[in-house]
């Protein structure tokens, strides 16, 4: 969790979870963790597109132009994104996800 934030909200589900991180200035910080099962919608219109490279895999980096940022990237049959308006704290929150085996 990236200093100053604490968790705001968590909604697990079997298809698709969410957690979210906010701080004192109502920033927040969002967690989608999906299954092959489910679907998600991001805005592309006039986004910018980048790659970064994320647990060993390839992550699209979405940033829109009024400040919103999303990291997606796919582990097998789950996919993640990671979104907010600060692009070097998700990048950390994206970092530190890591996927349990059952």
């Amino acid at each position: 969790v990236p200093a100053s934030y604490e968790v705001s909200l968590y909604l697990p589900g079997i298809n698709y979870s969410t957690l979210e991180y906010s701080n004192a200035q109502g920033e927040t910080i969002s967690v989608e963790i999906c299954t092959a099962n489910d679907s998600y919608s991001i805005n592309m219109e006039k986004a910018t597109l980048d790659t970064v490279s994320l647990h060993n895999t390839t992550a699209t980096v979405i940033s829109q132009e009024y400040g919103k940022t999303d990291i997606f990237w796919t582990t097998g049959d789950v996919f993640f994104v990671v979104g907010g308006n600060d692009k070097e704290a998700i990048m950390r929150v994206a970092e530190g996800i890591v996927l349990l085996e059952k």
